[in-house]
């Protein structure tokens, strides 16, 4: 499989881990194992989770989908979904978005290290705990993206990748 991609991002590390699979993802030939996802509609701190410190990612990462539920994950799909409608342009470090939207493709929340397995996702959030809880986010539209020499080219798949606690946004990227 040819992979290219370019990247805005902050590095994570963080002690949220996962306990069980929930279920499996089947995308083509790939299967990836998604983690259980509370359907508590509580509203609280994820300080208040036990074991939990309140930014397991130590401040890294830009603020983005506000925590709200007593689990890890601490917020939902949904509250993905809201917040990718407050994106006007998917864009990032040296990426630029050329159509006028982009179509939300996948939306999992996964282990840090499921979703930078260079053989499945290859998400690159950088030297975190695999064991992160993380929400990866596949989106699809047109950008165009500069390289470091400047030559430039259009790419159809962006991603995201937000922390499970805090729902800072962790990498934004484009790939083939």
């Amino acid at each position: 499989m040819l992979s290219m991609r370019l990247r805005s991002a902050q590095t994570s590390s963080g002690n949220a881990h996962a306990t069980n699979v929930a279920s499996l993802h089947k995308t083509g030939t790939d299967v990836i194992p998604t983690v259980k996802i509370s359907n508590s509609t509580a509203k609280c701190d994820p300080k208040h989770i036990p074991g939990v410190g309140s930014d397991p990612a130590h401040g890294i990462g830009e603020p983005a989908i506000k925590p709200h539920l007593c689990s890890i994950p601490t917020f939902t799909e949904q509250d993905v979904r809201q917040y990718m409608r407050t994106i006007t342009s998917f864009t990032g470090m040296r990426i630029r978005q050329t159509s006028p939207d982009y179509m939300i493709t996948r939306i999992l929340f996964i282990t840090n290290g499921v979703a930078n397995d260079p053989n499945g996702l290859n998400a690159d959030t950088g030297p975190s705990d695999p064991n992160l809880i993380v929400c990866y986010v596949e989106v699809y539209g047109n950008f165009t993206f500069e390289t470091v020499s400047g030559s430039s080219g259009i790419l159809h798949h962006g991603e995201m990748v937000f922390d499970g606690v805090t729902g800072n946004i962790l990498v934004t990227g484009v790939r083939l």
